[in-house]
């Protein structure tokens, strides 16, 4: 029995021993490296290469079906950042004769193809079905045609866009409906009166320019109704102190249409701005060969009338396209969060920093370094009115 007893502790010594042994070796020992990769440029040089990964790698999110996914919007979302997106329809090899959609109704396009406009249905293949759009297809987009026996022709596929000026969807929070397509600047239109100059739905435009990758400018016409020219360039000084082009303009009696003639010149622009602020007469100035219906506006309500019904691309002579667009009363900013609305406002953005609180949002907080240059005319009121207009209506 002693014998036995004697073994067991020896035993019990030398497993000790080993445990301490083999303690001092797992610390050692250099941690396990997971081999990672770079998906998202993997997928953006080499797509095909998605359906040849090793079995073995571990790769996040967990899952084939989830990491195929997230690489996929991740994509999609890089492309889109980009002012770029996918072609819709097969591409064919070779030379591409493209063409140019000037107008789109429903189930129909018309499109400047080879000197001439050709009135064309979509293949029926085409739909906006995962591409995160309402619309296939919008005025501005590079297409690709297939001439019938009468002479018409189908739209078979569209073209990857460049740029595009795009608003969430009213009801569906996570589609966007683009306006214009393939687009270099956005020309804001207001009017000094009738409709009155509204700064809310400018700076709307001004954020969803920069959230599009568009280059801004206004234009506010119709100065000739203002009883002090003072009073129109100290409505208009706070944006061209943040550096934004302002045209003064009056359709009316011609003044400024030079600038914005030279403004257009050589350049594809789109044209936004409430109904009866002159988009349509400004263009007939500019070009008065363009046939644009206007209309006048209600005495008693000083608004305009929709005599644009829908989006249309008109080449210039001069160089370059205009997109006039029918008059939109509300530019949705869905998918922009409270916390970053103040990047837009580089004025507020300047004196956040001094706000008591970190996550100060300006409107209702003690010590808040914005409201205090409101006040002492450090910031323009009229911006700051925007602000808070624009932040109410936003998620949290």
């Amino acid at each position: 029995m002693p014998c036995t007893i004697e073994k067991e502790k020896q035993h019990m010594a030398a497993s000790d021993t080993m445990r301490q042994v083999r303690k001092r070796i797992k610390r050692n020992r250099k941690e396990k490296q997971v081999r990672r990769r770079d998906w998202l440029r993997a997928y953006m040089e080499e797509p095909e290469a998605l359906e040849m990964l090793p079995q073995r790698e571990r790769i996040m999110p967990p899952g084939e079906r989830g990491r195929r996914q997230a690489v996929l919007n991740a994509a999609l979302a890089t492309l889109e950042d980009q002012g770029q997106s996918r072609a819709i329809g097969p591409i064919p090899q070779g030379e591409i004769h493209s063409g140019i959609v000037v107008e789109v109704s429903t189930g129909l396009c018309r499109v400047h193809w080879r000197g001439r406009e050709l009135l064309c249905p979509l293949r029926g293949s085409l739909t906006a079905e995962d591409t995160g759009l309402t619309n296939v297809v919008a005025v501005g987009d590079e297409v690709v045609l297939a001439e019938d026996g009468d002479g018409q022709g189908v739209i078979e596929a569209i073209l990857p866009r460049r740029s595009a000026l795009a608003r969430p969807h009213v009801f569906y929070s996570h589609l966007k409906h683009v306006i214009a397509a393939n687009v270099e600047q956005l020309l804001i239109v207001a009017s000094w009166r009738d409709p009155h100059f509204w700064p809310e739905l400018v700076d709307r435009y001004l954020i969803g320019a920069q959230r599009n990758k568009l280059e801004p400018a206004i234009c506010l016409n119709k100065i000739d109704l203002a009883e002090n020219p003072l009073e129109y360039y100290a409505a208009v000084q706070p944006y061209q102190a943040l550096g934004y082009r302002v045209l003064l303009t009056s359709a009316l009696n011609g003044e400024g249409v030079d600038e914005l003639r030279e403004y257009l010149r050589g350049r594809s622009t789109v044209l936004t701005g409430l109904s009866g602020v002159g988009k349509s007469a400004l263009l007939t100035a500019v070009q008065p060969g363009l046939e644009l219906r206007t209309g006048a506006v209600n005495s008693e309500s000083h608004q305009g009338r929709h005599t644009t019904s829908q989006a249309r691309l008109w080449p210039l002579a001069m160089g370059g396209a205009v997109v006039d667009t029918p008059g939109i009363r509300e530019f949705g900013l869905r998918g922009l969060k409270r916390p970053e609305l103040v990047r837009f406002y580089p004025e507020i953005a300047a004196e956040a920093g001094r706000c008591r609180f970190a996550n100060c949002a300006h409107i209702d907080e003690p010590d808040c370094a914005v409201k205090k240059a409101v006040t002492q005319g450090h910031i323009p009121e009229m911006r700051y009115d925007s602000y808070c207009k624009i932040y109410a209506t936003l998620e949290d």
